[in-house]
């Protein structure tokens, strides 16, 4: 089942903007952050501009941005980034069709779902598809956070 439709996205930033966080990290952390490259995909163009923002003031570099499905493949495979950061509810090919498509590639990015969709049900199909992360907007960016850091260490282990 294919879902559409126009999604408000507000992204929570609680507390200190992300750089003012990162001057109590370790040189390990940021420099395993400043080598992490993300590719960002949502049909929400501000959303995916905001989002690359904060990511790229914490350290991050944004390999691509995609506003489709059938864009973010094509940026993924064109770029090999660590961690793709994936809509579910895309137009073209839906977020969790895009994740299907890489499960067996080698070397395939670590897969975070971020949707509007909140149900078990949304949540396992994304999982069953590839997703190693399911994470429900609006996000709060300090568990956005964690997830990266989670999968970037886990990544590098």
């Amino acid at each position: 089942m294919r879902r559409h439709g126009s999604t408000t996205v507000r992204y929570r930033i609680d507390g200190e903007p992300p750089s003012s966080k990162n001057a109590g990290t370790s040189a390990a952390t940021s420099m395993t952050r400043h080598s992490t490259r993300i590719v960002v995909a949502d049909d929400n163009v501000d959303a995916v501009r905001a989002l690359c923002r904060l990511l790229e003031m914490d350290g991050y570099q944004i390999a691509a941005m995609a506003h489709s499905g059938d864009a973010a493949l094509e940026a993924i495979q064109r770029e090999r980034p660590d961690i793709a950061l994936l809509d579910v509810g895309m137009p073209g090919l839906s977020g969790n069709e895009v994740a299907l498509r890489l499960v067996n590639e080698p070397n395939r990015p670590r897969l975070i779902a971020i949707s509007g969709w909140s149900t078990l049900k949304d949540k396992q199909e994304s999982l069953d598809a590839g997703f190693d992360e399911y994470l429900v907007k609006p996000v709060a960016w300090d568990d956005l956070r964690a997830t990266l850091n989670r999968l970037v260490s886990d990544r590098r282990s």
